[in-house]
């Protein structure tokens, strides 16, 4: 659809109920495709490479995602607010520029810490994962790493502008760009460190100019109509609601760490074990709820900006029927599966990690509920808010820990998360109603 002015309108009104079907679909169509990925690569490269090699190339694959997700400064996100809004008001200038600025920051910022990767790669390998083997690793992914930053600033565009057929499509290609490509060595006989390294960089090489060729297609009038602003006030508001973002990140990884550490300085690594397969059911839990709850943060913004109040009643009133549907469903499941499914995924020797999930099953609500939450926070632009959120679970969370992990172990652990899950469900519950 053609707005006044030429140029495709992203944000025509729709039923609600249709747009969340469609994008719906292509959400959980996406997600179940790259779900196994994963799996089927370490399942073919398992008979080839040795385990130190998978393990160096894993370990050093870990900290360049790692690096991706902070280096941005949280101006991905602040792109994926923004953009919407002035889409919605035509102010194709101030649209265009957001992303030239936030492509350019990707880019520097890319080249610096891949340039630093390069040239650093042998006191690294030395000093850090004390083998040199992964020399040659970290030259190849300081490549990867740049384009992997170009990778995510094409994808924040689709994600703000609810292309989400584009958005998740990108991911999948990616993925199974190194899926085929690494059967095709294995078949071939040329499967080594070295060609499967490669194969990530073509991964994201392809990705790249899929996404440009998208992006171009759908976007290219406003590319074309819209100046460049090098505007300093435009470019703070921006990177104000960035560093907000940053911290929120920051104080994040904290909460989703704090019991895993700890379990390992105060419990022993055999409880730390049991604790990281007792997390692997949230990423069980995450294939079904995630999908979902990402889509919501660009959905509501539209919706908040547009005034729609009707529309958004309406969308959380599906949610919370969802929320309690699947709090009574997975709570069952997990509570009388969780022991059965620990066994046959990771062996008997992991029951206990099933055990441990048995305890919080019944509370299972909680995961979706603080995530549906802190998307509609997000999609407010309350990010100083979601990060005093995030500090006082983090707080409410360590306390817990200090006190339940000393006296009951790891299932006391589970409770001091719970606690902490809580608290961050309050403090969204209390800007949720404060908008009424």
């Amino acid at each position: 659809m053609l707005s006044t002015d030429g140029i495709q309108d992203h944000f025509p009104d729709e039923l609600l109920q249709k747009k969340l079907m469609r994008n719906g679909f292509w959400m959980y169509f996406f997600a179940f495709l790259i779900a196994p990925t994963g799996y089927l690569i370490k399942i073919m490269i398992a008979g080839t490479l040795s385990v130190e090699q998978i393990g160096l190339f894993y370990s050093v694959l870990g900290i360049i995602s790692i690096l991706a997700a902070y280096n941005d400064l949280g101006l991905t996100e602040a792109l994926q607010y923004y953009l919407p809004h002035y889409l919605i008001d035509k102010k194709y200038n101030e649209s265009k520029s957001i992303f030239v600025y936030t492509l350019i920051l990707q880019l520097v910022s890319g080249i610096l810490i891949g340039s630093g990767l390069f040239f650093g790669a042998e006191w690294l390998s030395i000093h850090y994962f004390k083998n040199i083997s992964t020399l040659p690793l970290l030259e190849f992914f300081s490549l990867y790493f740049i384009l992997l930053n170009i990778s995510q600033a094409l994808n924040s565009f689709f994600i703000a502008t609810q292309q989400v057929k584009r958005s998740q499509g990108l991911e999948a290609i990616r993925m199974r760009t190194v899926v085929v490509g690494t059967g095709a060595l294995l078949v071939g006989g040329y499967l080594s460190l070295t060609t499967f390294t490669l194969l990530w960089i073509g991964g994201v090489i392809v990705a790249c100019l899929i996404g440009f060729l998208g992006l171009h297609k759908l976007f290219g009038g406003l590319f074309t109509q819209g100046k460049i602003l090098w505007d300093k006030e435009l470019f703070d508001k921006q990177r104000k609601y960035g560093i907000w973002v940053m911290i929120g990140a920051g104080t994040g990884t904290l909460f989703g760490q704090i019991n895993q550490q700890f379990a390992l300085y105060y419990l022993g690594a055999q409880a730390a074990g049991y604790w990281s397969y007792y997390l692997s059911f949230y990423t069980i839990v995450g294939i079904v709820t995630n999908p979902l709850i990402n889509y919501l943060f660009p959905l509501l913004n539209e919706l908040y900006k547009k005034g729609h109040q009707s529309k958004i009643d309406h969308l959380f009133k599906l949610l919370f029927i969802g929320i309690v549907i699947f709090g009574v469903v997975g709570g069952i499941a997990g509570y009388f599966l969780a022991q059965p499914i620990a066994v046959l995924l990771f062996g008997e020797q992991f029951r206990q990690s099933g055990a441990l999930f048995q305890h919080y099953a019944p509370f299972l609500f909680t995961i979706p509920l603080f995530g549906i939450l802190f998307q509609d926070i997000a999609s407010r632009g309350l990010v100083k808010q979601r990060v005093w959120i995030l500090a006082l679970g983090l707080l409410a969370n360590t306390i817990a820990s200090f006190i339940l992990g000393h006296k009951f172990g790891l299932t006391g652990l589970v409770y001091a998360q719970l606690i902490g899950n809580i608290v961050l469900i309050i403090g969204g519950w209390y800007y949720f109603r404060k908008k009424k």
